[in-house]
């Protein structure tokens, strides 16, 4: 497989997690108006065939193919539902689903292991975070302005309760 995904323009971390530790050092700053676009950082693993090595392609250039554990991409993401984790769970899948496959040459794979999805909420000044491992995790947090974090159990976002009377 090739290290892209089809229709998103993604970035290479040059360190494992530097995005994310960027975005969270800008946030203790102070405040931030509207914010930072929001991020959606994916972990991906890349698996070689039959453990054999070959060639990948890693951000536009050929490489001898090694296994490896765990490499970060991230692009920015505008207008994704966060009301729930579920949604934000389905565009992970979504992006899994459409990681372009291998030339024959390629001789492996890239597989998104997991990842964080990013949105600051300008009215709490709190960037909300939520973990998506692959296959079947999802947790929310929200990172305060002063660095401390909060769980999230339930729905990110309340929802309007219908009115009395209807079902």
């Amino acid at each position: 497989m090739s290290d892209c995904i089809e229709g998103v323009q993604e970035a290479v971390d040059g360190e494992f997690g530097a995005a994310l530790t960027a975005r969270s050092a800008g946030l203790s700053r102070g405040p931030v108006a509207l914010g930072p676009p929001d991020l959606c950082y994916l972990h991906k693993s890349y698996r070689s065939a039959l453990g054999l090595g070959g060639l990948k392609l890693l951000g536009g250039t050929v490489q001898v193919a090694q296994d490896q554990a765990a490499v970060g991409f991230y692009h920015h993401v505008i207008g994704l539902d966060t009301s729930s984790p579920a949604t934000v769970s389905a565009y992970f899948a979504e992006l899994a689903a459409s990681q372009q496959s291998a030339s024959w040459l390629a001789g492996g794979s890239w597989t998104i292991s997991g990842g964080v999805y990013c949105c600051y909420d300008a009215f709490t000044r709190q960037d909300l975070r939520v973990h998506v491992t692959i296959p079947g995790g999802v947790s929310a947090t929200l990172l305060r302005c002063d660095g401390g974090v909060v769980r999230f159990e339930h729905t990110l976002r309340p929802r309007p309760s219908p009115p009395l009377g209807t079902s």
